[in-house]
């Protein structure tokens, strides 16, 4: 007999990511139809802020998305790792002449 030990917060979590699968599974396959499969599916992440990214990917990966979008370059090792890609950055900055910030929306 295997045991399995999880904890409220991960099965809570789980669960959540379970039910965006599913609801998002649906909503991708009815676009596909109505598009001809010609539509390349992302989604935020920051909309689902309360999801472990590596969680995320796994379900991003298994109902069809290509990118997981508004990521940190931190982050683009584990959408890589799950055959995904992060099309638009969320907002690294650097230091620019002066000493401005650029990269955020306002100095973007």
């Amino acid at each position: 007999m295997i045991q399995l030990r999880l904890s409220r917060r991960r099965f809570g979590t789980l669960t959540s990511v379970g039910a965006i699968v599913a609801i998002l599974q649906t909503q991708i396959e009815a676009a596909n139809k109505v598009a001809g499969g010609k539509v390349r599916h992302s989604a935020c992440k920051w909309c689902y802020k309360d999801i472990p990214l590596e969680d995320f990917c796994l379900a991003a990966k298994e109902i069809g998305l290509e990118s997981v979008e508004l990521l940190n370059p931190k982050d683009f090792a584990t959408v890589k790792k799950h055959g995904l890609h992060c099309a638009m950055v969320s907002f690294p900055t650097i230091e620019g002449p002066g000493g401005m910030k650029i990269g955020p929306i306002p100095k973007g």
